[in-house]
């Protein structure tokens, strides 16, 4: 299963669809990292006025907050290649990819302007936070020992401040982490939405190996039951001893333009006369056929639902029904339908009454002519 997604992942990545996607991972890109270094050099310029501890604090909070805010654009890249290239769906990992294109380019713009930042407009802005943390450290209330040992931690740490390669790269990289997150987590939300095409997909593939299975399948199986009959239909209470014998007619019928096949019929039972309708169908996702059953004699006010086996080529399905032998004690019985054609002008109908042990006995036949 894994191996066939993955190798439909690789099949979309044609060079059409490539070529799309670097349009809108360049676009969005660019879009996120020119925002992102607008709002670090608005930042920036706060700071000149007044390179404070407390200033400084609050740029750490305002330039992690333009990541984020500059990293949307992610989200609407990735919507707007799914909405308008891609017909309104996409994969995870297309999703994933093209996050994790545009995170990249917005990355790479920052991360210039970081050194652009260190070596040409503010070259002493490293020395002047080098100073800040060192005299948080020492006003930071710890014994002297303390204090003394982190400044000799921090001085280790510090020679990477002074390189403005570093920094581009360790920001760089900040922002491409942070992109990563927001990728996946993007993926995820727009994602959802192809869930629900996805739907539709099943439902559009379902209705294809519909009209296959009205052509030549199983539906066309029962479709040449349609019509008008007329038979003998025995009912059996016990095993071996006919309870009754009487005329039946029955009126077979597509509905929902041929998904299943309405059965209407009528008779009498001992005189009395009774009536009901069986729904038939194959249910394709689930490789059965199935029937319901209501009439008026056998099962008073429940539905009968019924299912065959997995793959069956005959028209066998099974049901259960309650018999209630006391206020507490409840025995579960089965009820099977069977649909046998014997050619196109003959039909039997079989219906098998099965104990809670598992004994099979006949409890109706209706021998079916075609009269229409």
């Amino acid at each position: 299963m894994l191996q066939a997604e993955y190798q439909l992942f690789l099949h979309s990545f044609n060079n059409q669809t490539l070529n799309f996607m670097s349009k809108k991972i360049l676009i969005y890109g660019l879009i996120s990292g020119v925002l992102l270094t607008g709002l670090f050099i608005l930042s920036h310029l706060l700071f000149m006025k007044d390179f404070s501890a407390e200033m400084w604090e609050t740029g750490e909070i305002i330039g992690y907050s333009s990541m984020i805010i500059a990293l949307t654009a992610v989200f609407f890249g990735v919507k707007a290649y799914r909405d308008k290239v891609n017909g309104g769906k996409i994969t995870f990992g297309k999703a994933f990819m093209l996050g994790l294109g545009i995170s990249g380019v917005a990355s790479v713009i920052f991360g210039v302007y970081v050194y652009i930042l260190y070596t040409v407009i503010a070259p002493d802005m490293s020395g002047k936070m080098i100073e800040i943390y060192r005299e948080k450290i020492k006003t930071s209330g710890q014994t002297q020992e303390v204090i003394t040992k982190q400044l000799q931690e921090f001085d280790k740490e510090a020679v990477m401040w002074n390189n403005p390669l570093l920094q581009s790269i360790v920001m760089l990289m900040t922002v491409f982490l942070l992109g990563i997150v927001i990728s996946v987590i993007t993926a995820v939300i727009l994602k959802k939405k192809n869930s629900i095409n996805r739907k539709y997909n099943i439902i559009y593939m379902a209705k294809s190996k519909f009209e296959e299975s009205k052509e030549t399948g199983k539906h066309s199986m029962l479709l040449k039951l349609a019509g008008e009959w007329e038979g003998v239909a025995k009912t059996w209470f016990e095993p071996g001893k006919l309870a009754d014998e009487s005329v039946m007619k029955g009126s077979i019928k597509p509905v929902l333009n041929g998904m299943f096949l309405m059965h209407e019929y009528s008779g009498s039972m001992q005189g009395k006369p009774f009536e009901g309708i069986s729904i038939y169908g194959y249910n394709l996702n689930d490789d059965k056929f199935q029937c319901a059953n209501i009439d008026s004699f056998h099962n008073g006010t429940a539905i009968m639902m019924q299912n065959g086996e997995e793959g069956s080529g005959i028209f066998s399905a099974l049901g259960h029904y309650s018999y209630r032998l006391s206020p507490v004690e409840i025995q579960s019985w089965g009820w099977k339908t069977v649909l046998e054609p014997a050619d196109e002008n003959n039909l039997i109908i079989t219906i098998y009454n099965i104990t809670p042990s598992g004994e099979e006995a006949k409890g109706v036949e209706i021998n079916y002519k075609r009269i229409k």
